[in-house]
């Protein structure tokens, strides 16, 4: 059963809950200052020890949405904007951002990015568009709901686009300046507008090891993700279900 540690109301109807006893007085304070919510069951989650840094703000206009960032994520300078109802962005633990916009504009929509990613500067996923479109004959809104997935380990270069509807798989590498548009396996190197696959059968690591195997016994922060994520991933995965 999911029971959060320490639970904020940010206005009447939405709310700010952190997931950890070891409260951050300034990470508090900054969500505080820099979230502007419209609507109502809009929901902010945050993992222990997660960091935000000259945060660009969360702004939602809409119901039941839901924000997650993860125990130990390192982001500077994000920005997330949700127009429209029913929509996750979940940043997962250990992932770190130089900066960049997450955006959905749209109802349903979903933004996964894994565990242990390492994004440079001003990187953008959307799940949706920035603009509305419409069927020309009936009038009516056309829907671009979608779910833009960045697996887990992931490493995008500066400037990288990842599209509406993409997905990168896990331990995969994404050149700078990229635009992201199609669906890639795991282990992928990825460049060029739009990306394609430049090399597969790959992985990468933070640290400089002579093999692969050095840098996974040195990698001790995947033992401290298992041991912290168990306090809320059952509570995380009823939501992504959803979707």
């Amino acid at each position: 059963m999911f029971e959060p540690l320490s639970a904020y109301r940010i206005h009447a109807h939405n709310a700010f809950t952190l997931l950890t006893s070891d409260v951050n007085d300034e990470l508090v304070t900054t969500i505080f200052d820099q979230s502007r919510m419209e609507g109502a069951d809009n929901s902010i989650f945050v993992g222990y020890r997660a960091r935000v840094r000259k945060f660009g703000g969360i702004t939602i206009s809409g119901d039941n949405n839901t924000i997650f960032i993860g125990q130990n994520a390192n982001l500077a300078q994000v920005l997330i904007n949700i127009n429209g109802s029913n929509n996750i962005i979940y940043i997962g633990g250990m992932t770190t951002i130089g900066s960049g916009e997450f955006q959905i504009r749209d109802n349903g929509g979903t933004i996964i990015v894994g565990d242990h990613c390492m994004f440079a500067a001003r990187i953008a996923i959307g799940s949706s568009g920035p603009c509305t479109t419409y069927d020309r004959l009936s009038g009516d809104r056309k829907s671009a709901q979608s779910r833009t997935t960045v697996g887990d380990h992931v490493w995008l270069g500066r400037d990288v686009r990842i599209r509406p509807g993409a997905a990168v798989g896990s331990d995969s590498i994404v050149g700078q300046m990229s635009i992201v548009s199609g669906i890639f396996n795991s282990n992928s190197i990825l460049n060029g507008q739009p990306a394609s696959l430049i090399r597969g059968g790959v992985n990468w690591d933070r640290r400089m090891s002579d093999t692969l195997e050095q840098a996974y016994a040195t990698n001790h922060y995947k033992q401290l993700h298992l041991k912290i994520v168990a306090q809320y991933d059952d509570h995380i995965a009823s939501l992504l279900e959803i979707h």
